[in-house]
């Protein structure tokens, strides 16, 4: 076992990870600073959204005619559920501050100069995924905001030349909103943003704690 845990720290550094996310071994090379704690600030709050997002899918249902009464039956019929969801939304909203403070800091203190761009470029990618995990999320209760927000945004996107129209029709599922928007937006939201969000803030925190240690 300890060999195959091994293998797996040789090509992905995940002790290193782990051990700013848990707090263990912090590099101090530089001395401590406020401003080296959002990167794994950032981590736990991926982790707190991945396991409530994981307790909300337990009830949700992503189809039109069920998703809003999903939603309700969790807010009103499930214990502890609306608590759940309402850690789920605000720490996605706080997610949203901290990229963007994190990425704030990392250009006044000039983070993103050799050897640091590949961080620098994971970071403001992450950014934009944390982001697309807020937009996607906002219409899954398929309520009359976010039907509506999400027909702004697509509108939006479909304004982009060239790609806009080819773009907004992948977003929606077709030429009209109904049950492929939701499941597309729920593949978005609970696969392929969480897996990218994840492998982005794990290699940039892995490459970034190798090079303090």
């Amino acid at each position: 076992m300890d060999k195959l845990l091994n293998w797996i720290d040789d090509r992905t550094g995940y002790r290193k990870l782990l051990h700013v996310v848990l707090l263990l071994n912090f590099p101090v090379s530089r001395g401590a600073r406020w401003r080296y704690v959002w990167g794994g600030s950032l981590a736990l709050m991926l982790l707190v959204e991945l396991v409530t997002g994981t307790l909300l899918m337990t009830v949700y249902s992503p189809s039109e005619a069920s998703a809003w009464g999903s939603v309700q039956y969790l807010e009103t019929e499930v214990t502890w559920g609306g608590f759940i969801r309402g850690v789920h939304h605000y720490t996605s909203h706080m997610m949203l501050f901290v990229i963007l403070l994190h990425t704030l800091l990392v250009v006044l203190t000039a983070g993103y100069r050799k050897p640091k761009e590949f961080t620098f470029w994971s970071g403001l990618i992450l950014g934009s995924v944390i982001l697309a995990l807020a937009i996607s999320g906002n219409p899954l209760p398929w309520d009359q905001k976010g039907y509506w927000a999400y027909q702004i945004e697509t509108s939006i996107a479909g304004t982009m030349p060239v790609i806009g129209s080819s773009l907004r029709t992948l977003l929606v599922g077709g030429s009209q909103f109904g049950n492929l928007t939701l499941t597309r937006l729920y593949t978005l939201h609970v696969v392929v943003l969480p897996v990218l969000a994840v492998f982005l803030l794990f290699r940039s925190e892995a490459r970034r704690v190798g090079k303090e240690c």
